[in-house]
């Protein structure tokens, strides 16, 4: 059985810069932006024992291994061993816009895999929970200097205020543009 999930891109408004711990840490900050009706799609589908290969992974790229220390995509080598999935799996993804558009790509990727591996894993996730596992992905496992907004929009759509105050404490406040 296929495993599908669908995460949102995003369009920031304002704010950037206040979400990185370095500001948020000394001064409190908030971003406001929303998430657009375009996406990325990230599939699993388990393999039989009939393969010559572990995991075979199809983005950009083509890859298929043996072990997962052997997968050249960062998050979901990453990914992968926090999670310890070994089982034979075949991960397709599909976006509706190019990676690099400045519209939070990287990050809904982070979401989306955490969110499909926890579903083949069946431990369901909040929506907070999902964003604060993908910002200690991104900033701690993989030593990335990024905020965290992009995780943070990607994990609960919408248009919504995110505040700041440091990095245990986060306010989520959907808006509610209907006249």
């Amino acid at each position: 059985m296929i495993v599908t999930s669908r995460t949102p891109l995003r369009v920031s408004l304002f704010g950037g810069g206040t979400d990185y711990p370095a500001y948020f840490e000394r001064h409190r900050g908030a971003v406001i932006g929303f998430t657009i009706n375009k996406y990325i799609y990230i599939s699993a589908l388990r393999l039989s024992s009939y393969v010559d290969y572990q995991y075979r992974l199809s983005y950009s790229k083509i890859e298929m291994v043996d072990d997962a220390s052997r997968i050249q995509h960062p998050v979901v080598r990453a990914l992968i061993e926090r999670y310890n999935c070994t089982n034979a799996m075949d991960f397709s993804v599909q976006a509706d816009l190019p990676a690099s558009a400045g519209l939070g790509s990287s990050s809904a990727f982070t979401v989306g895999f955490i969110n499909l591996i926890s579903r083949l894993q069946g431990v369901p996730r909040t929506k907070l929970e999902l964003a604060r596992e993908a910002i200690f992905v991104e900033q701690n496992l993989l030593g990335e200097h990024v905020g965290v907004q992009d995780q943070m929009h990607a994990a609960f759509g919408g248009i919504n205020r995110f505040d700041f105050e440091n990095t245990s404490r986060f306010t989520i406040r959907p808006l509610d543009i209907r006249g």
